[in-house]
């Protein structure tokens, strides 16, 4: 099958400069989010036997489906630019850059919504000047007593972000200098695998040591400390790594043909590996931390079948990319940051007026607000911080690539002139 290198992964818009789609794909894991923390409340005596029960049983174990979704975006769209500047023969990206618009991204609405969170819901553990540092660095999940799931309690996922965003740098460096004798392909797709067998050798570690009996201490060490979650990046870079690929040949192999033309065989078979998560988590013997690693790779296997149609293939081909690509779906992933940040904190201050009425009620309320307060902090902070980095690594690239003149033996930097004074 021909195709030009441009549309060998046809998911990107070219003219937002991003994957359409994966936006969609986060604006679902946030909805799955909201609709799970609901479900919670609604479980009842009856346990899995109530539809709420249900919908909160299909996330058994930790972490849930939906973070798991959220890290595998993550290290997809964040190691793409890494890789396509290597297979295209370019020096990396700026680390400075990358940090400096990671920090816009991610810092200015967190910071926005914990301050007020702390005094509405209220947080009494960030009232304090070791509390606010504590939450507001992401240290929640460190140290002797571990706390990361107080404060915004959904924050524990950042915990895990943060690290893998200083370790992305150094994980495409290190490749591109081990990696230097074999081919790009060969390297980069061994050190997302090594990186995804790191994931399961440390959690066999932390099950089966005795430094803690503390079952919650255990799970936070498990999920919110980056080993225990670098595999799942694994996989979304793994998938950044064949998408550049891709990109560069001009025939896709047989099974991306099969991507392209049936996206809807890809989310069955997720859907069917999605119900068999609890099944399996329950095998006998499996029961409690037995069944975690198990349980995890089963949603990353879920994860990623879901993922494959939205990432590989043309926008226009099959009915389920084309209702991925509704607008309201993609304008909801694009809010998908602040929808995260707010949900609980507005279902804490609103469940005991909601909860009497009914889950549904419970459920659409929350979302109608959750929304709002999402575009919120779109509109008003989060796209004006990004919009300002923007500005700055422009205005600084600008400045560094402006010509140098040498007036009276001393170099200046500005526009070049001739001996009159006259610009050249």
């Amino acid at each position: 099958m021909a195709v030009s290198r441009e549309r060998s992964t046809a998911q990107s818009d070219e003219r937002a400069g991003r994957f359409v789609l994966v936006d969609t794909m986060r604006g679902l894991a946030a909805l799955s989010v909201i609709l799970f923390h609901v479900s919670i409340l609604f479980v009842g005596p009856n346990g899995n036997n109530s539809v709420w029960g249900w919908i909160a049983s299909r996330n058994v174990g930790q972490p849930d489906t939906c973070v798991i979704m959220f890290f595998l975006i993550s290290g997809f769209v964040l190691y793409r630019p890494f890789v396509a500047a290597r297979y295209a023969g370019r020096s990396m990206p700026s680390v400075r850059n990358f940090a400096i618009r990671r920090a816009a991204r991610v810092l200015p609405a967190y910071w926005v919504a914990l301050a007020i969170a702390t005094v509405w819901v209220p947080l009494p553990e960030v009232q304090s000047v070791r509390g606010a540092l504590r939450y507001g660095l992401f240290l929640q999940a460190y140290g002797p007593e571990p706390q990361a799931v107080m404060g915004l309690q959904q924050a524990w996922t950042l915990c895990v972000e943060l690290p893998f965003y200083f370790a992305l740098p150094v994980i495409a460096w290190g490749v591109r200098r081990l990696g230097a004798r074999v081919s790009v392909l060969t390297s980069e797709v061994a050190m997302c695998l090594t990186l995804m067998l790191l994931t399961p050798i440390y959690q066999v570690f932390v099950l089966s040591n005795t430094f803690t009996t503390d079952p919650n201490q255990k799970i936070e060490q498990l999920q919110m400390w980056l080993p225990g979650g670098i595999g799942m990046f694994a996989i979304g870079m793994l998938f950044a790594v064949v998408s550049v690929d891709t990109s560069a040949r001009l025939h896709w192999p047989r099974w991306l043909t099969l991507v392209d033309r049936a996206p809807w065989l890809f989310w069955l078979l997720g859907i069917g590996v999605w119900f068999l998560i609890v099944p399996v988590a329950n095998i006998q013997g499996w029961s409690g931390f037995a069944g975690y690693i198990p349980s995890e790779w089963m949603k990353a296997l879920n994860c990623s079948l879901m993922m494959l149609p939205v990432i590989f293939g043309e926008l226009e081909h099959g009915w389920l990319r084309r209702l991925l690509g509704l607008r309201p779906l993609v304008w909801f992933g694009t809010i998908t940051y602040g929808v995260y940040l707010w949900h609980v904190p507005l279902l804490t201050i609103m469940q005991n007026r909601l909860v009497p009425h009914g889950a549904v009620v419970t459920f659409l309320v929350l979302m109608v607000v959750t929304i709002a307060f999402g575009a919120a902090s779109w509109y008003l902070i989060e796209r004006p911080s990004m919009r300002l980095a923007r500005r700055y690594l422009r205005a600084r690239s600008a400045a560094q690539a402006q010509p140098i003149a040498v007036h009276g033996g001393e170099p200046v930097i500005g526009v070049a002139t001739d001996r009159t004074g006259e610009r050249s």
